[in-house]
C-alpha cells in the first residue's frame, strides 16, 4: 500500500467499528479501495484490530487507532494529505467529530449507512425509562399505527412458532428480526407473507385459542409494506458493493427512492404516511458531496439522462450553455441547477397528492 500511494495514486478508505455481544470488546478494521495499473479494482483489508478497552469512541480515539494501522504500513498523515485520499464512514459521531480524521483527509457519508438510519428510526419503536416505567418515545406512532401494528403481529406470530417448535410445518420458516439490521425486518415480514396461509392452518389446527395473534395480521397491508421495503433493500446491496464502483450510482439512487416514495392512489393512509416521512428524511439525510457530483456525471448513462433531462426543462440552448459553462468552470453548478429542477418536480408532485 506504501508503493501504491508512493505513485500518488489516490486511495479511499472505508472504516467501521464493531462490537462482540458477548465479551462487549470492540474492534476497528480499515479496507482500502483503489485502481492498480491495469484498471483492476483492489479492496484490501488493511487491519482489524481491537480498540483498546479503555478508550471511548470519540473522534480522536478513533483516528489514533486508524493511524495505527496505516503506520504499520508505513502510512503517516501527511501521506494521506499529499495523495489526496479520502474516508468513507457512517454518520457516527465519532466519525464526524471535529477532531476525528476529517482533519487529515475529505470524508464522504456512507450512502448505504443513510439508507439504513432513515429506515430503522421510522420502523423501529424507541423506548425509554421514565419514573421506573418504560414508555414509547416513538415519534411516527400517530402517523403509521397500523403498520407498527403489523409489525409488532408479526414478532409476535414469529416468536410463538419458534417457542412452540412449529416452523417445521410451514413451507418456508419465518425468521426473527435483528434489530442491528433494518433489512432483517423485512425478510422477517417476507417470510410471514409467503407463509401466510399455512400460518393461518397451522395455528387453527394446533391452538385454535390462539387464532387471536392472526388479527394484527392486514395481510394486502402487509404486501404493501414489503413491496415498498424491497427497493430500499436493493438500493443498499447496490451501494455496499465492493468488487465495482459505487459512487457514481448514489445520485441515481437517491433521484430513485424519491420517486419510489411518491404516494399512490391505491395507498392506505398510513402507507400514504409512510411514504411522506421516508421522503422527508431522505431530502434531510441523504446529503451529497462534489465526490458524488463528479461520479454521477461521469457516468456516460446518467449524463445522457441528465441532459436530456435540462433539454426538456430548459430548452436546448440554454441548457447547452449551462452545460458547457460547468463542465469548464464549476461542475457543482451544473448539479445543483439539475437538483433545484428535482426539488421543483417534488414539489408540484406534492402539492398534486
Amino acid at each position: 500500500m506504501k508503493s501504491v500511494l508512493d505513485e500518488r495514486v489516490s486511495v479511499s478508505f472505508t472504516t467501521d467499528m464493531t462490537t462482540e455481544g458477548y465479551t462487549k470488546t470492540s474492534y476497528s478494521a480499515l479496507t482500502s479501495h483503489y485502481i492498480d495499473s491495469k484498471w483492476n479494482l483492489r479492496h484490501p483489508t488493511m487491519g482489524c484490530k481491537e480498540f483498546p478497552e479503555d478508550n471511548q469512541h470519540t473522534a480522536v480515539n478513533i483516528k489514533n487507532e486508524t493511524l495505527k494501522i496505516l503506520g504499520e504500513y508505513g502510512i503517516s498523515d501527511k501521506t494521506l494529505q499529499n495523495c489526496g485520499c479520502v474516508f468513507t464512514t457512517d454518520n457516527g459521531s465519532g466519525n464526524t467529530g471535529a477532531e476525528g480524521m476529517k482533519t487529515i483527509v475529505s470524508r464522504i457519508a456512507c450512502a448505504d449507512h443513510r439508507i439504513s438510519t432513515i429506515l430503522t428510526d421510522v420502523l423501529n419503536k424507541k423506548q425509554r425509562s421514565i419514573h421506573g416505567k418504560t414508555t414509547s418515545v416513538y415519534v411516527y406512532g400517530d402517523q403509521i399505527s397500523s403498520i407498527t401494528t403489523l409489525i409488532d403481529g408479526v414478532k409476535s406470530v414469529v416468536q410463538y412458532f419458534n417457542q412452540t417448535n412449529l416452523q417445521k410445518k410451514v413451507k418456508v420458516s419465518l425468521k426473527s428480526e435483528n434489530s442491528t439490521r433494518w433489512s432483517s425486518l423485512l425478510t422477517s415480514l417476507s417470510s410471514v407473507l409467503i407463509s401466510f396461509n399455512d400460518i393461518q392452518t397451522v395455528v387453527r389446527e394446533n391452538n385454535p385459542a390462539k387464532e387471536c395473534i392472526m388479527l394484527c395480521l392486514d395481510e394486502p397491508l402487509l404486501q404493501a409494506l414489503v413491496d415498498f421495503l424491497g427497493p430500499f433493500k436493493m438500493a443498499t446491496k447496490t451501494l455496499e458493493a465492493s468488487k465495482t464502483p459505487t459512487i457514481h450510482m448514489v445520485y441515481r439512487t437517491y433521484v430513485g427512492l424519491l420517486r419510489h416514495c411518491q404516494v399512490n392512489t391505491n395507498d392506505k393512509p398510513d402507507m400514504a404516511n409512510l411514504r411522506r416521512i421516508v421522503k422527508t428524511l431522505l431530502k434531510e439525510k441523504f446529503t451529497m458531496n462534489e465526490y458524488h457530483i463528479m461520479g454521477a456525471f461521469l457516468d456516460p448513462q446518467q449524463t445522457k439522462k441528465l441532459r436530456a433531462s435540462m433539454n426538456n426543462k430548459l430548452g436546448t440552448v440554454v441548457a447547452q450553455d449551462l452545460w458547457t459553462f460547468a463542465i469548464d468552470k464549476n461542475l457543482k453548478d451544473l448539479f445543483r441547477q439539475f437538483q433545484r429542477m428535482q426539488d421543483l418536480d417534488a414539489v408540484s408532485e406534492d402539492e398534486h397528492e
